[in-house]
């Protein structure tokens, strides 16, 4: 039991070393912002997000399973294939229905 105790201690030591160093401290202290949240929160700001601006500012590289999952828990979120006329390539373009 002993050590079970103690590695709960150095989880929680861990945790706010982390908090700190990352800035996490105040109203969001004990709190930390997954990936999917920074998603959500951008598609409700801002209405759409693209794969390109996921990897960019929240260093996600996998944008189509947070939609997926977003999208499992029941949020509206439609996708756009559109077609970058320089490179030739497509990209998705998602977007959420505002209520």
């Amino acid at each position: 039991m002993y050590l079970v105790e103690k590695k709960a201690r150095l989880y929680e030591k861990a945790k706010a070393l982390w908090l700190v160093s990352n800035n996490k401290q105040g109203e969001n202290m004990g709190k930390i912002t997954t990936k999917k949240d920074k998603v959500l929160n951008h598609l409700e700001t801002y209405g759409t997000i693209t794969p390109l601006e996921a990897m960019e500012k929240y260093n996600s590289m996998r944008l189509s399973a947070i939609i997926f999952d977003l999208k499992q828990e029941g949020h509206s979120i439609t996708t756009d294939i559109m077609r970058n006329k320089k490179t030739k390539s497509n990209y998705a373009v998602y977007s959420i229905k505002r209520s």
